[in-house]
C-alpha cells in the first residue's frame, strides 16, 4: 500500500457534493498522477446520497486520501476554504468532482512553475453525451476564447478577465496564499474560482499560463447547477462584489475589463428575457423589457454576435478534433473504475 507523505509536495482539493457517481474516477486520476507525493483531501459539502461511503472508501484504499465532511451544505466557496484550511503541500490544486485530471498534470506544472506564485495549464472541455457513446470530443478553453499559446508566458490580471478565463484550475503555491490572505469569498454561488483568481492576480501573485491541456472538464447539461438567468444574474454580483476589492480597484485595466465582463451578463439577462417573452408570445414584456432598458437592442446584438462567434469557434476547433495522444489519454483516464463510473 502506498504510504502518505509526512510533508505532499501538493495538496489536492476535491469539493464534493451529490458526486457519488463521478468521485472515485476523479479521485483515481489524482492517484494515478506520474508524481505521487500528494495528499487528496475531499471535502464534502453535506452530501445526502452515497459520496462520503465512495470517499471513505477510498481513503481506507489509500492512505494519501483524506475525507473531511461536513453536517450541512455550506456552498462551493466555503468548501473550498475548508480544503484550504486543511492543505498541508507546498503547492495546492483544485479538482472539481466530475473532472479528471491527465496522468502527467501534476509533473508538467510543477516543472514550470520556478519563480512563479501560480502555474496553469489550457483546459480540455470534454462532451459528456459524446463520452457515454465511448467517443472522445471537446475543445481546448485557451484557443476557444480567442488566446492563442504557442509557449508558457506570464499571465496578467486585465487579460485573465478580458477572455474570461474563469474555466482555468490552476496550482497554487501555498505560501503565497497564505501571504496574500486569500481564501474564497463564501457569499458567492457561481464563479467562485474566477473571482479568486481575479483577486490573486491583483494582490500581486504571478501567473505562468502554459499551452497543453492536461485538465479535463466534463461539459454537459448536468455540469451547469442553475438555470441561465440565474447565472447571468449571479455574474453581475460577481463583478460588483470584486470592484470592491481595493486592489482590484486600483487598476484602470482591470476595471476596464470587468466592466466588460459586467456588460456581457446584462446582454445575457436581456437575452434570456427577450427570449422567454418571444416564446411565450408575451408582446407586452416584450415592450415592457424594451422601455425599462433602451440599450436592449444593442445588447442583444452584442449577446448574438458572442454567440455566434463562440459557436464558431467550438466548431473550428472541433473539426480538427482532439490530438490522438490526447484522445486516447482522455478515454483511459474517464475510463471503468468502478461501480460508481
Amino acid at each position: 500500500m502506498t504510504e502518505a507523505p509526512a510533508s505532499p509536495l501538493v495538496s489536492v482539493l476535491v469539493p464534493a457534493y451529490q458526486e457519488e457517481r463521478t468521485l472515485e474516477r476523479a479521485i483515481r486520476s489524482t492517484l494515478r498522477q506520474s508524481m505521487g507525493n500528494l495528499e487528496v483531501l475531499v471535502v464534502d459539502d453535506g452530501s445526502t446520497d452515497e459520496t462520503l461511503t465512495v470517499a471513505r472508501a477510498l481513503a481506507a484504499a489509500d492512505p494519501r486520501v483524506r475525507v473531511l465532511p461536513s453536517p450541512v451544505n455550506t456552498g462551493p466557496a466555503a468548501t473550498r476554504n475548508r480544503g484550504l484550511d486543511a492543505a498541508r503541500g507546498t503547492w495546492i490544486a483544485l479538482l472539481d468532482a466530475d473532472d479528471v485530471w491527465l496522468p502527467q498534470r501534476l509533473e508538467q506544472l510543477l516543472a514550470a512553475s520556478a519563480d512563479v506564485d501560480i502555474v496553469c495549464d489550457d483546459v480540455l472541455l470534454v462532451d459528456a453525451i459524446a463520452l457515454e457513446r465511448g467517443e472522445v470530443t471537446g475543445v481546448r478553453v485557451l484557443p476557444w476564447l480567442g488566446l492563442a499559446l504557442t509557449q508558457p508566458r506570464l499571465l496578467e490580471l486585465e487579460e485573465f478577465i478580458r477572455y474570461d478565463l474563469g474555466y482555468l484550475k490552476p496550482v497554487l503555491r501555498r505560501s503565497a496564499v497564505e501571504q496574500a490572505q486569500l481564501r474564497y469569498r463564501p457569499e458567492l454561488r457561481v464563479s467562485e474560482d474566477f473571482s479568486f483568481a481575479v483577486v490573486a492576480l491583483a494582490k500581486g501573485l504571478t501567473w505562468r499560463q502554459l499551452p497543453q491541456p492536461y485538465y479535463c472538464y466534463r461539459r454537459g447539461e448536468a455540469s451547469l447547477s442553475s438555470g441561465p438567468t440565474t447565472i447571468a444574474r449571479q455574474q453581475d454580483e460577481v463583478v460588483r462584489s470584486l470592484l470592491s476589492v481595493p486592489q482590484v480597484a486600483a487598476s484602470p485595466g482591470a476595471v476596464c475589463a470587468l466592466r466588460r465582463h459586467e456588460r456581457r451578463a446584462c446582454a445575457a439577462l436581456a437575452y434570456h428575457g427577450v427570449r422567454a417573452a418571444a416564446k411565450g408570445k408575451d408582446v407586452r414584456r416584450l415592450l415592457a423589457l424594451v422601455q425599462a432598458d433602451p440599450d436592449v437592442p444593442w445588447l442583444l446584438l452584442e449577446k448574438a454576435w458572442r454567440r455566434a462567434w463562440l459557436v464558431g469557434r467550438r466548431w473550428q476547433l472541433r473539426a480538427d478534433r482532439l490530438p490522438q495522444d490526447s484522445v486516447a489519454a482522455v478515454r483511459e483516464a474517464w475510463g471503468p473504475t468502478g461501480a460508481h463510473t
